[in-house]
């Protein structure tokens, strides 16, 4: 195992150390491993090569997803699959993160790691990075004693509060008999959020898997799609309302991105 392998493994002990302290709140669940066959096939069907950081966190866990949509990461989106579409075409999709519709994605040029905010891109350096900001945000969380805050933002904790109180919002309304949108028995059962170890429902409501005739829809890999939150004022606009659960809506990623924000390439 190289040293980077090591690295990765460790971080990851700590992250399933922490889903765990905290699934009382928010389930994370994680996958089986990728193997190098799957790796290798994915490269040959697509003509693109997923960088050596990543391939290492696959063959940990082909797809997780932290703390009830916090951070997921699973194979790639490949050329036409569900998430590509709602990318510029440089772009390969490795994950999502806050609930908001920010992905996580490598340029398939160089392999560099990037997050696509709504059109807006940002490097993310070593890919460690964006497990070390899940980290901090899941250690922030569990109200953990931390001296400095180095990789979560104050604006990116917000978004997450304010993704995190509309769903909580939709589960009081399907208490009441009252939703803003025609869940199925299975969405609203997702939304609840119930643990099936102790039959109570953890203190966070989370965004159900998108259905689809009674069917969970899944993307070209077989993960399941998440809804996400679309603001209808965006944060970097209405920085004042970046919090604000009453400013977000549900939508599927592509309803809010090829929709509400009538993205095209």
């Amino acid at each position: 195992m190289s040293e980077y392998d090591e690295s990765l493994t460790k971080i990851c002990i700590e992250i399933v150390k922490l889903a765990g302290k905290l699934d009382t709140q928010a389930q994370s669940t994680f996958a089986q491993p990728a193997t190098d066959q799957e790796i290798a096939s994915w490269e040959q069907r697509n003509g693109v090569q997923i960088p050596e950081q990543y391939k290492s966190w696959l063959k940990i866990t082909k797809n997780c997803r932290l703390f009830g949509g916090l951070l997921e990461l699973s194979m790639p989106s490949i050329t036409g699959g569900y998430y590509s579409n709602l990318v510029t075409d440089d772009l390969v999709v490795i994950g999502n993160m806050i609930g908001d519709g920010e992905r996580i994605c490598f340029v398939k040029a160089t392999g560099e790691f990037v997050r696509y905010d709504h059109g807006g891109v940002r490097q993310m350096g070593n890919f460690e990075n964006i497990l070390y900001w899940a980290l901090e945000f899941l250690r922030l969380s569990a109200n953990e004693p931390m001296e400095n805050v180095t990789f979560v933002a104050k604006y990116e904790w917000d978004r997450r509060v304010a993704v995190n109180g509309f769903w909580n919002h939709e589960r009081e309304l399907i208490n009441q008999g009252k939703c803003t949108r025609g869940w199925n028995p299975d969405e609203m059962e997702e939304i609840m959020n119930i643990s099936t170890e102790t039959g109570n429902k953890r203190t966070q409501a989370v965004s159900p898997k998108v259905k689809a005739f009674g069917q969970s829809n899944v993307d070209e890999n077989g993960f399941p799609i998440h809804y996400e939150c679309h603001r209808i004022h965006e944060y970097w606009e209405y920085p004042d309302e970046t919090a604000d659960w009453r400013v977000c809506q549900a939508l599927t990623p592509e309803e809010h991105m090829l929709g509400a924000h009538q993205f095209r390439k």
